[in-house]
């Protein structure tokens, strides 16, 4: 099935606007600012399917808010991304992505996904656990 001949197909996410002030409020807006436990999901990801390869996507693979609220997946190159297109904050993300021609790239943004949503999840575990 995971063959390199085959190409991929597009994903997508929908983000509650809840979701979208959790994630604003917990990592912040910029285009300077990232997202560490997702770049490490993605980064971890493509070392399993492509042992040795991760190095190189280090400086390519990104997760950040920008300034307005749009929320960004970046991974092997500047044109491989899955994005919201920019919406406004505390507005639902519908994320989709553009030139993620290859599974490599598609399982790399499931699991910075994967991550992103443990994340959320845990936050409220704690907040559970405060109260």
């Amino acid at each position: 099935l995971l063959k390199n001949d085959r190409g991929g197909c597009a994903l997508g996410a929908d983000c509650s606007g809840e979701f979208h002030r959790w994630l604003g409020e917990a990592y912040g807006y910029g285009t300077n600012n990232t997202i560490p436990p997702v770049v490490e999901a993605m980064l971890a990801a493509r070392e399993i399917l492509n042992p040795g390869e991760s190095r190189r996507w280090q400086n390519l693979t990104r997760a950040a808010m920008g300034n307005m609220g749009g929320f960004a997946l970046y991974c092997d190159t500047q044109e491989c991304s899955m994005t919201d297109g920019g919406g406004s904050i505390g507005s639902t993300l519908q994320l989709a992505t553009h030139n993620s021609d290859t599974f490599e790239q598609q399982l790399t943004f499931l699991a910075g996904l994967a991550a992103l949503a443990g994340e959320y999840q845990s936050s409220y575990a704690d907040f559970d656990r405060k109260i």
